[in-house]
């Protein structure tokens, strides 16, 4: 959040990228500053059935290609279906097209409530930092070889370093 420009990423599904501009618009409306990282995944309801694709094709493609390395390298072992189903690609859901339009409302419902509870949580977070803030500007204050010099000012140059002896060029 140390930046001073928004600086937006946002990941979401293929068939969700034209809702890109919505989501950047809605997290620029909350959000002035700083670097917002905003995931967008599809989530299946525990209830909602999904059957598995298997590729079984890749399948025999990854058994004969590690027969053919076990082979060649005269490894032992065993080439198990758990390691096969293993492979990528193997097993996986089949791709479900989204309608962009239709997932809107509960994309930007659970955006809007996520950049509440951020919003929320950078609040609580600046009232943390004014405390301690305060906390350690009175423990300065109640420091008697600090506040017997608060009157006298205090010349600083930068070294050409910038970081490395800025304070030992204070007079």
């Amino acid at each position: 959040m140390n930046r001073k420009q928004s600086d937006i990423v946002i990941n979401l599904p293929r068939d969700l990228a034209e809702l890109e501009p919505r989501i950047r618009q809605t997290i620029n409306e909350n959000i002035s500053r700083g670097r917002t990282n905003a995931t967008i995944a599809l989530h299946s309801s525990p209830n909602g059935a999904r059957n598995l694709a298997l590729d079984t094709e890749l399948a025999r493609s990854y058994h004969e290609a590690m027969r053919a390395l076990q082979k060649e390298l005269n490894a032992p072992g065993e080439i198990t279906i758990s390691t096969i189903l293993q492979a990528p690609g193997v097993m996986r859901f089949p791709e479900q097209a989204l309608n962009a339009e239709e997932a809107w409302p509960a994309i930007d419902r659970a955006l809007r409530g996520a950049l509440s509870d951020l919003i929320k949580m950078r609040e609580r977070e600046g009232k943390h930092l004014a405390k301690d803030l305060i906390h350690r500007l009175k423990a300065i204050r109640g420091n008697p070889r600090i506040s017997s010099r608060c009157g006298e000012t205090i010349s600083c140059r930068p070294s050409r370093s910038h970081t490395k002896g800025w304070l030992a060029d204070c007079q």
